[in-house]
């Protein structure tokens, strides 16, 4: 099996040549695909979608895929894909609606125990990808009814800078959705001009 090429620097390249390059010359593009769907990659995420789709690959690809440019940054809990190329192998993945359901089925299985913050965000930004402003509106209108029938201050608080935090990387278009202005007024007001 063809070892993918990780030498280029991911914030350096055009993330359609990147994943050109990987699409040709990698044969874990079929796993790095269905991992672009998370927002993050947890190791029990990368293991058991290493085992599905490369059931006799070795435990190392986990480690070279974790370690790899591609992924933006990586702790001991997760790993993060850098967005224009996880954008980028999503959009190609979509092209056969099929194995797209086949792989979104399976991170939401494997990421159903996230808090809902975490959940929404991951929903709200595969809309954005696939342009489906109804599913990008429903995920901001959710997020609201949660700020409205959340009634203590803390839990107030920990929404506020989930959302501060969330919302640049959503790349949403703020005069297609009223609901970001909604919002971005909650953040100040929750968390004061500091943005504690």
């Amino acid at each position: 099996m063809n070892q993918p090429d990780f030498n280029a620097q991911a914030p350096e390249i055009d993330p359609l040549r990147y994943v050109d390059r990987l699409a040709e010359e990698s044969g874990l593009y079929p796993l790095l695909e269905l991992l672009a769907l998370a927002i993050r990659i947890e190791p029990h995420l990368l293991r058991n979608a290493r085992l599905r789709v490369l059931p006799q690959s070795d435990v190392s690809i986990e480690t070279e895929i974790w370690f790899s440019p591609m992924m933006r940054s990586q702790n001991v809990q997760a790993c993060v894909m850098w967005d224009g190329i996880a954008r980028e192998m999503v959009k190609r993945l979509k092209k056969d609606e099929a194995r797209y359901r086949d792989a979104l089925n399976f991170v939401e299985q494997h990421t159903h125990h996230w808090c809902e913050p975490d959940i929404v965000e991951q929903q709200i930004r595969l809309a954005v990808w696939n342009e489906d402003q109804a599913t990008v509106r429903k995920g901001f209108r959710r997020i609201l009814k949660t700020l409205e029938e959340t009634t203590d201050d803390h839990e107030r608080r920990e929404w506020a800078r989930w959302i501060k935090g969330a919302l640049p990387g959503l790349a949403a278009k703020p005069e297609h959705f009223p609901e970001l202005g909604w919002l971005q007024q909650y953040i100040a007001a929750a968390l004061g001009s500091t943005g504690q």
